[in-house]
């Protein structure tokens, strides 16, 4: 970083752009760091504006890494990104506008097949692994801004429920876009083993999604334009049959087993 940093000893674009984004997985974006990671770019956008377009097929990860830091700072710090030198806002236009290279087709892990499998038997339009800018998510619903992030045990520490630093900067920036997240962590789902219980659990899930407002500024707060409201979701309606009930709606069958066998008295009167 100190010698990225002092242009003593010339480093590649490649390593710059990869000291930029370890500065935004290890948080260490704040005034100064924002400083840092303008004069980093800065230093790596005179080189890479003078690539061909036929040089970024064979560097798709260059590719994918100015996406991500582009949306890093238009999305997290909006200010810093208006502010950015002309040279590296060109290079942040070429990137966007640039078709991307194709991705090898993978086949969907089962725990993303299940989940959208749900979605279909709630009727839920949604997509699987729908590319969102830099990112790649595991189902996006196709008529609200909502994402299921299917958490497997990859996604967090060794014996421990904390997101890894790669996914939680993945979960803000996508926050930040406008996206509202569905949490599906491995070890409840798991845990769930009948299909109405898995299903009743994503619709709650998507309930409380949907209606969170803690991201959300007071209420009490007069909106910055009269004509746009931000504290109300337009188009946002539940249906009786979608609107849960309960706070938790475990599926039970409903029957008392000392109905289904008549008693000793019925019995008995009703010989001949």
């Amino acid at each position: 970083e100190a010698q990225a940093l002092s242009g003593g000893q010339e480093a590649s674009p490649a390593a710059i752009t990869e000291l930029c984004h370890v500065l935004f997985i290890a948080r260490r974006v704040d005034e100064e760091g924002l400083a840092k990671v303008q004069r980093l770019l800065e230093q790596a956008s005179s080189e890479l504006l003078k690539l061909p377009e036929s040089a970024w097929a064979s560097q798709p990860a260059l590719h994918r890494r100015l996406l991500l830091l582009r949306s890093a700072l238009r999305y997290l710090h909006r200010e810093a990104y208006k502010a950015l030198p002309k040279e590296v806002q060109q290079l942040f236009r070429r990137v966007h506008r640039m078709e991307p290279p194709r991705k090898e087709l993978r086949p969907v892990v089962s725990f993303t097949r299940k989940l959208s499998h749900v979605l279909t038997k709630l009727k839920i339009g949604h997509m699987v692994n729908a590319d969102r800018g830099p990112f790649t998510l595991d189902v996006v619903e196709r008529d609200r801004k909502l994402v299921y992030e299917c958490n497997h045990f990859d996604r967090f520490y060794t014996h421990s429920i904390e997101k890894i630093a790669s996914v939680c900067l993945q979960e803000r920036i996508v926050k930040a876009m406008g996206y509202k997240v569905v949490q599906v962590p491995h070890w409840q789902w798991n845990r769930i083993k009948h299909r109405r219980q898995r299903m009743e659990y994503i619709r709650m899930s998507r309930y409380y999604a949907i209606k969170d407002r803690r991201e959300l500024a007071p209420r009490d707060e007069q909106p910055q334009d009269v004509a746009v409201n931000d504290f109300d979701f337009l188009g946002e309606y539940f249906f009786r049959k979608d609107m849960p009930g309960a706070s938790w709606s475990w599926f039970q069958p409903r029957y008392d087993a000392s109905k289904r066998l008549p008693s000793a008295e019925s019995s008995s009167s009703g010989t001949l």
